[in-house]
């Protein structure tokens, strides 16, 4: 009807194609339209030197002024029977604005799509549950009339800088559940220079997140455990020197000493049993209780401290109920 290829129609407005005479009609018409009329029509001659009469109809795919709508030209001369015709159409219209809502709310990541002034024109079902509120209450309005918590304070300055930069821009941040969100924000259509719109998509990061953290632990503790093991083997060699020092020692000794050495001997394999705990770190064994006797416990407790206790001129004693046992 047009007489003209899709190329020659690539930044020709809607109003461009409109008798000059009849203009301001079809601004009119539109204005209605982001009035809160959901459908208009108005018959209109056509710029293509045939002087082709059309209907134009208007049809508003959503809510709020803000809004995008579908507008179509029709050729009176072809249309037999145009109320059928206009029936067909406007079905036509609804059925394609509901599968493209349906579509869009089956994503299952939050999507936002935002214009000037941080105003949102589309949004789907993820988006909605995420800020908990519905369609209508959300649409057409400001990003900055939503919960000043994140991620909308992030989806605010995210917004702004891909339309001042004309490309994407991302960010991490956490929400008031302590969930790690992934924002990503790119141009609506980044083949139109005069479309302002950005889209931004959310991801709910927070379970790979945890991982991350979980593996970097584990790493370090693995590392720790490396730096445990070499110590461990290290200190066990001079530890022998040491035992077989004093085992000599005490063969060549007052027996008044006697007592002295078992003591010295009960540390050296005290501290022989914490290195073999260091060795097994990180694979450590269930541990394995038994029956010990309180008087053991005591007897051990008072040879270990009888050479301070001597030199501080100090006498110990010890009463002991027969064979306790804990």
């Amino acid at each position: 009807m047009l007489g003209k290829k899709p190329a020659a129609l690539k930044d020709v407005s809607l109003i461009d194609l409109i008798e000059a005479g009849q203009r301001e009609n079809v601004r009119n018409l539109l204005k209605t339209l982001h009035a809160g009329d959901r459908t208009v029509q108005l018959e209109v001659q056509i710029r293509n030197g045939d002087q082709h009469r059309a209907l134009l109809i208007a049809r508003r795919t959503g809510r709020g002024a803000r809004a995008p709508f579908i507008a179509f030209l029709v050729n009176l001369r072809e249309v037999a029977n145009l109320e059928d015709d206009r029936s067909e159409l406007l079905d036509a219209i609804e059925h394609a604005a509901w599968e493209w809502r349906r579509t869009f709310d089956a994503v299952e990541s939050p999507i936002v799509i935002v214009g000037l002034d941080a105003g949102v024109a589309r949004i789907n079902r993820a988006a909605r549950m995420l800020v908990g509120k519905q369609y209508g209450e959300i649409v057409g309005r400001s990003l900055r009339d939503l919960p000043a918590t994140e991620p909308w304070l992030s989806m605010i300055d995210l917004t702004e800088s891909v339309q001042q930069r004309r490309s994407p821009s991302a960010k991490q941040v956490k929400d008031a559940q302590g969930r790690t969100l992934d924002l990503l924000a790119m141009l609506f259509n980044a083949d139109d220079p005069s479309d302002e719109r950005v889209i931004v998509i959310v991801w709910d990061v927070s379970a790979l997140v945890d991982l991350q953290i979980r593996l970097e632990q584990q790493r370090t503790m693995a590392t720790m455990g490396a730096l445990v093991a070499g110590v461990a083997h290290e200190v066990r060699n001079p530890l022998f020197a040491i035992s077989a020092t004093v085992d000599a020692m005490e063969q060549a000794s007052d027996p008044k000493l006697k007592e002295y050495f078992e003591v010295l001997r009960e540390e050296i394999d005290r501290m022989t049993r914490l290195m073999q705990d260091l060795l097994a770190y990180g694979r450590p064994a269930a541990p394995v209780f038994s029956p010990v006797s309180v008087g053991e416990v005591i007897d051990t407790a008072v040879r270990n401290a009888s050479s301070l206790a001597s030199r501080q001129r100090v006498e110990l004693k010890k009463t002991v109920r027969a064979n306790p046992t804990i």
